[in-house]
């Protein structure tokens, strides 16, 4: 993917769904994290506190991958959620798939249980 100048830029590049999927993740993050700077961080839109990530997003050709750092530890009922030891994930392949009070729930779950990864200077 090409560098972007800014989140409304890296969600405007792609095609349909991964642009709507983009749309609908912001907005939904935004609302779960107020207090959270959104920033490009690696290339693709993430939702930080201070130096450390707490959610964002990936678009790839046949998906966009959600993305919550210390979401191991979080309940999810739906089994959707894909867990690795700093990171839970889960990929979304139509924007119908969000559902946005699962989602929020998971993100606001993992940043009230605190965010493990720190990362080094912004």
């Amino acid at each position: 993917m090409p560098k972007h100048l800014d989140i409304d830029d890296y969600i405007d590049s792609p095609a349909e769904p991964a642009r709507g999927i983009g749309e609908q993740l912001r907005s939904l993050v935004d609302a779960a994290l107020p207090d959270a700077d959104a920033k490009l961080w690696h290339g693709h839109p993430v939702w930080m506190a201070g130096r450390k990530p707490l959610a964002g997003f990936k678009a790839y050709t046949a998906h966009v991958t959600f993305m919550i750092w210390n979401g191991s530890p979080i309940a999810d009922d739906t089994a959707r959620l894909e867990r690795g030891p700093h990171m839970a994930t889960v990929k979304i392949r139509a924007a119908a798939d969000i559902d946005r009070t699962t989602f929020a729930g998971w993100v606001r779950a993992a940043h009230a249980a605190g965010v493990v990864v720190e990362t080094g200077p912004s």
